[in-house]
């Protein structure tokens, strides 16, 4: 999540940003219990000097079961061993925060966000990092 927030961050102070989204916008990071867990961050799209909308891109609250490795059973099929422990956040999640009715300017620059979004979330799977480019 931290890259991600870097990246929003950055994408919102670029120069060219309005270029991109049509739109300001403004990043917030959203912490759970304090501030001792980045859990997500609001991007608010701003119209006109007020905030058109706000969608938020946080983890949920459902708990997965991580396991140390996956070894072979008897059988021969996959099976999970090691320690095991439930790590909260099972999901991202990209959702509109508020019930502002919204235009199509503002429905583009979301759609123009969400694809740079998806586009870094692929690179840090693919390549440990958010900004990662063709000529690195």
């Amino acid at each position: 999540m931290d890259q991600l927030l870097r990246w929003a961050a950055f994408e919102a102070n670029d120069p060219e940003a309005l270029a991109k989204f049509d739109l300001p916008i403004k990043v917030t990071p959203f912490y759970k219990d304090g501030k001792n867990r980045l859990w997500g961050m609001s991007i608010a799209f701003v119209k006109d000097g007020v905030t058109a909308t706000t969608i938020g891109v946080k983890f949920d609250e459902e708990e997965v079961v991580r396991h140390e490795w996956v070894g072979r059973g008897s059988d021969g099929f996959p099976t999970l061993e090691g320690n095991s422990e439930d790590v909260l956040g099972a999901n991202l999640e990209i959702r509109k925060e508020d019930d502002n009715v919204i235009d199509d300017e503002v429905r583009g620059a979301i759609r123009g966000f969400c694809q740079g979004l998806v586009a870094a979330i692929n690179k840090y799977y693919a390549f440990g990092s958010a900004f990662v480019d063709e000529a690195t």
